[in-house]
């Protein structure tokens, strides 16, 4: 993720520096998601207080002649992502889907509440919101979908059309949660030959699917992996691929062997997951499988110096009203986000996080441009945030506002990550010999292509989303290798941000929380052509920069 200022790219070298938003995750994290090589009857009851065999070293064919570190600047790597995506997305129509993720924000951040059901919640709502106005990003985000709920109903109820608004249709989230059951059921595969943009009923952006960048990795239809090259340039994909198979070596992560089959599936449809299942490892014999460890931007699990926003109450019950929330605020640097895995065995992470981070620039700044050209007032919020934990933090949290977590052969089950900020997620698929494994959107009803090059754009805070099974590719003597990289940002690395921010305005500006770093939620009407010309734009910007870079050089 990148550098706040001028625009930032995950963990880049000289022009990009610091991000303000990444952290990532597609899975949810789960205590017993850590692997070693101990081998036992199933998956999750290896024991876990042998050592792992680790080796800080890796074989020289996963390192690239020329490491990523050493390039000078990402000037033009920056104009080709731009450039990649607003390509991607020539000539392509937005599907409109039937739902509204502001009814299904609203629908989880109320159902607690005795307020009825929809339009009568809305009101009640949108009623203490005007006693009491809003004093964090979580409350301004439950009214301004408030807001829109009630717009939507106004004006069907001035013109009635043939379907009723989908609040009216969908007035409580039970009646929402059926819905998506019985989408899971019969889920739609959308194509994969172009790009795929999926909006919902306010034009807002749900879901971006894009395809491989270049021609040489336009045969990843069918899971195949590119070649490494020896050339001293290399692909993107190449480049993470390389990283994520050396650094699988590195940290030793088992492989699933007979003795933990099971009844593997017969075939590679879609198999909608509605249990909630936990996630567990592809059931090859010889695949590697595991997540690897990470060092992510955030607070401790159970903190005491985190402030994030908390959820919607009535009244004088709501955070910033209550006796709780009277008095000086937090205005110590201990209160703002913190470089988190740092703890046993931190040194040994750190060097393997060191040399693979350069490597995934690629997905890094694809990330970011995608955030700063679809969302331009809550990437520039984001910006605002990174800009302030700079100018309050030391260089190692500057350097490192952004997380990773690199998923092998993991079959993930159904979730939704309600703890993501307001920014757009992504997530890159890489491998090789491999069926299946499609990305699932049970409340779109809809599973998208996620082979190799392939990467997923969306609201992962309002969709639940999934894996279809992963299966055996074509050459039986070949393990399936599949491996996705996430990219997220939680929403509390932004609410402490702007708590300590406020407390430090003084009494005279005195506010709970400054709204200035409040990460807006993502407004209606999507338009690519929009989009496109922002990319644009920044393109020729980082063009520019090239250009006077060089000239600079000669002189």
């Amino acid at each position: 993720m990148l550098p706040l200022t001028s625009l930032m790219c995950h963990t880049s070298t000289a022009s990009t520096d610091l991000s303000p938003y990444y952290g990532l995750a597609m899975a949810p994290s789960q205590k017993r998601d850590k692997t070693n090589n101990n081998h036992s009857k199933g998956p999750y009851d290896r024991p876990q207080n042998r050592k792992k065999s680790r080796t800080p070293h890796v074989d020289k064919k996963f390192k690239p002649k020329i490491p990523g570190h050493h390039y000078p600047n990402n000037y033009m790597r920056s104009s080709i992502c731009d450039q990649y995506i607003r390509q991607s997305l020539h000539q392509i129509t937005p599907e409109v889907i039937d739902y509204d993720i502001a009814v299904a924000y609203f629908l989880e951040e109320t159902d607690h509440l005795p307020i009825g059901c929809i339009p009568q919640s809305v009101d009640k709502i949108l009623f203490d919101l005007n006693n009491l106005r809003s004093v964090t990003g979580r409350q301004d985000d439950l009214r301004v979908c408030a807001l829109h709920i009630k717009s939507t109903i106004d004006s069907y109820n001035l013109n009635p059309g043939h379907q009723k608004p989908f609040a009216l249709r969908y007035p409580t989230l039970k009646a929402l949660k059926i819905l998506i059951s019985e989408r899971s059921k019969s889920l739609r595969a959308l194509p994969s030959d172009k790009a795929v943009v999926l909006v919902d009923l306010a034009g807002q952006l749900l879901v971006m699917n894009l395809p491989p960048h270049s021609a040489k990795n336009s045969n990843q239809n069918n899971c195949t992996s590119p070649e490494n090259s020896d050339s001293d340039t290399m692909s993107g994909y190449d480049r993470a691929l390389n990283a994520f198979e050396g650094a699988a070596q590195v940290h030793a992560l088992p492989v699933f062997d007979d003795a933990m089959r099971e009844d593997l599936p017969s075939s590679d449809s879609i198999h909608p997951r509605l249990s909630r299942a936990k996630n567990k490892p592809v059931q090859c014999p010889g695949a590697v499988y595991g997540f690897i460890p990470y060092e992510s931007f955030g607070y401790i699990l159970g903190s005491k110096l985190n402030r994030p926003d908390t959820k919607m109450q009535l009244g004088m019950e709501r955070q910033g009203y209550t006796t709780d929330d009277i008095g000086e605020g937090p205005k110590s640097d201990q209160h703002l986000p913190q470089i988190s895995g740092l703890g046993e065995g931190c040194v040994f992470q750190r060097i393997e996080n060191g040399r693979i981070r350069p490597e995934l620039l690629w997905p890094q700044e694809i990330s970011r441009v995608l955030n700063a050209a679809v969302n331009p007032e809550t990437y520039a919020a984001a910006e605002r945030v990174t800009t302030f934990l700079e100018k309050n933090s030391g260089p190692l949290l500057v350097e490192r506002i952004k997380g990773q977590q690199i998923s092998y052969n993991m079959q993930v089950g159904t979730h939704r990550d309600g703890k993501n900020s307001n920014l757009l997620d992504s997530v890159f698929f890489y491998g090789q010999n491999y069926t299946g494994g499609r990305f699932l959107f049970g409340s779109l009803g809809v599973s998208l292509c996620a082979d190799p090059g392939y990467s997923i754009h969306a609201r992962f805070k309002l969709l639940d989303h999934g894996v279809s099974h992963i299966l055996q590719g074509p050459d039986i003597k070949l393990p399936p290798l599949r491996i996705s990289l996430a990219l997220y940002a939680h929403a509390e690395t932004y609410a402490g941000p702007a708590r300590v921010s406020a407390a430090r305005r003084g009494i005279s500006k005195a506010q709970f929380s400054d709204s200035l770093l409040w990460l807006p939620f993502p407004p209606p009407n999507f338009s690519i052509t929009t989009c496109r010309t922002l990319l644009r734009k920044e393109e020729e910007s980082w063009k520019k920069k090239r250009r006077e870079e060089a000239v600079g050089k000669i002189l």
